[in-house]
């Protein structure tokens, strides 16, 4: 696996720029597997309460069919006429949320077609002013933005399979994750900050803390989907002396 870093990026880009956007939403929680029929599979945003996210999207890239080694677009998520609410996380989750066995609650703040896959390497990018003709195709495999599989985001393409050039697949990167199954092999990931493997698969579940992304089980009790994430509390060794000091 190859991973794709922002220099590499922009000087790949040239006159088009791709650009993290500072203080936006970012990515806080995913569920994608679990036993039997993946009902529960879900996208957790953080942000500011009253954040508009008029104007962005999800895009979910894999390998598709027939798009190589990846950038295969194989989900979008339009979060156009929604905010993040006064608690700080957004929910997007499926109309079968809470179902298949792990129990999982939470006020989910949209509801639409996650539509993630499994097994594989993937990247989750959220992106403003995403190009009209990109398009998820039938099923897995839909625009390529990375024709000739470089690891690096095509800065313009035929994504709607005309044989003209659409332009640029969007405007700047909002916040990314690489959700890796393998290390060396699979999918190529567009993004320097990935979670994963756990053990020999991708994570079914993870989420972000103050150091880092971590791995929750695959058959649930660290899932907190819509309220604030099951961080580890930080350990610290003191002597006796410094804990009778903090007493006094």
């Amino acid at each position: 696996m190859r991973l794709l870093t922002k220099s590499v990026l922009l000087a790949a880009a040239a006159a088009f720029t791709f650009s993290m956007t500072a203080s936006a939403a970012t990515f806080s929680e995913f569920r994608l597997d679990q036993s039997g029929s993946d009902a529960s599979e879900y996208i957790e945003l953080f942000g500011t309460p009253g954040e508009s996210l008029d104007g962005l999207h999800i895009i979910i890239i894999g390998d598709g069919t027939g798009a190589g080694a990846g950038g295969a677009v194989e989900g979008i998520i339009d979060l156009t006429g929604s905010s993040i609410p006064a608690d700080g996380y957004f929910l997007i989750a499926e109309t079968t949320f809470g179902t298949g066995g792990l129990g999982l609650t939470g006020s989910v703040d949209l509801t639409t077609n996650v539509n993630f896959e499994n097994s594989d390497n993937l990247t989750l990018l959220l992106v403003t002013a995403l190009n009209d003709s990109i398009n998820v195709g039938s099923g897995f495999g839909g625009s390529d933005l990375d024709v000739d599989d470089d690891n690096v985001i095509d800065a313009s393409g035929d994504y709607g399979g005309d044989g003209g050039d659409d332009g640029a697949p969007f405007g700047s990167i909002v916040d990314e994750l690489g959700i890796v199954e393998t290390v060396g092999s699979g999918d190529l990931v567009y993004s320097s900050t990935t979670v994963g493997p756990d053990g020999s698969f991708v994570p079914a579940n993870a989420f972000l803390c103050s150091t880092g992304w971590q791995i929750g089980a695959f058959g649930g009790g660290d899932d907190t989907p819509g309220v604030a994430n099951n961080c580890p509390v930080p350990v610290q060794n003191k002597s006796w002396g410094e804990i009778k000091r903090t007493i006094n």
